[in-house]
C-alpha cells in the first residue's frame, strides 16, 4: 500500500486500534514529513467485547439478530460497545474533520502555486507593437499590475469561501439524508418488530384456545 502512492498525502490518519497504526507504519515511514493523526474512525461495536471474546458466530448470531430487531439507537451494552447515536456522532465529527482537513490543503497548495508563479513571472509587463496612435496615448500607470493582482487574488479567495460553503452544505444535506434514512430504517424494524409480537400473541391466545 506504502508503494502506491504516487504523490505526498497531506495528513496520514489512523484509528486508535493498534492494527490500523500497523498497516499505516510503511506509509508512515515513507512520508516522514508528513504529520499523523489518530481519528475515531474505528468499525461500530455494539455488543460488549468482554462478554463475547472467543466465542463463535453461532452463539453471537441470536443477541446480533435481537440487537437490530430493537432498532433501539440509545442501547448500550457495556464497557468496550458504544451506542448506535454514539457512533453517528463519531462519524459526524470525523467527516467535520476531514472537510475542514480538505479546505486547508486545498488553501495551502493554492498559495504554494501562487507564490510559484509570482516568484516565476516577468518583472516588467509585455507591451505588445503599438500602432502611432496607441504611441500618443498616455503610459500605463505601473500600479495597475499591482491592482490586477490584487483584484485577481480577491476575486480567487471569494470564490473559494463560496466553494468551501457549498461544500459544507452539500455535506450537511448528505448527512440530513443518512440520518433520514437511519430513521425510517429504524421505523421499519420497530413495525417489524411489533408484527412479530402481535403474530406471536395470536398464535399463543389460538393454542390456549386449543
Amino acid at each position: 500500500m506504502a508503494a502506491s502512492w504516487t504523490e505526498t498525502p497531506d495528513l496520514i490518519v489512523t484509528s486508535p486500534y493498534l492494527r490500523t497504526q500497523q498497516t499505516a507504519a510503511a506509509t508512515i515511514e515513507r512520508f516522514p514529513n508528513v504529520p499523523v493523526e489518530v481519528w475515531p474512525i474505528q468499525e461500530f461495536t455494539y455488543l460488549q467485547p468482554s462478554r463475547w471474546n472467543g466465542t463463535l458466530s453461532s452463539e453471537r448470531m441470536p443477541h446480533i439478530e435481537r440487537y437490530w430487531a430493537a432498532a433501539d439507537p440509545e442501547f448500550y451494552d457495556g464497557d468496550g460497545a458504544e451506542s448506535f447515536t454514539t457512533m453517528l456522532r463519531r462519524v459526524r465529527a470525523s467527516r467535520a474533520k476531514q472537510i475542514e482537513q480538505e479546505v486547508a490543503a486545498g488553501l495551502g497548495r493554492f498559495r504554494d502555486k501562487f507564490a510559484a508563479w509570482r516568484e516565476g513571472s516577468p518583472k516588467k509587463e509585455f507591451v505588445p507593437s503599438r500602432s502611432p496612435e496607441q504611441a500618443q496615448s498616455p503610459a500605463r500607470d505601473p500600479s495597475r499590475r499591482q491592482d490586477q493582482e490584487h483584484d485577481g487574488r480577491s476575486a480567487f479567495r471569494n470564490r473559494f469561501e463560496q466553494w468551501k460553503d457549498e461544500k459544507a452544505a452539500a455535506e450537511k444535506q448528505q448527512l440530513e439524508r443518512e440520518l433520514e434514512r437511519e430513521r425510517a430504517l429504524q421505523q421499519k424494524q420497530k413495525e417489524l418488530q411489533r408484527s412479530r409480537v402481535e403474530a406471536l400473541a395470536i398464535r399463543r391466545q389460538r393454542h390456549g384456545r386449543q
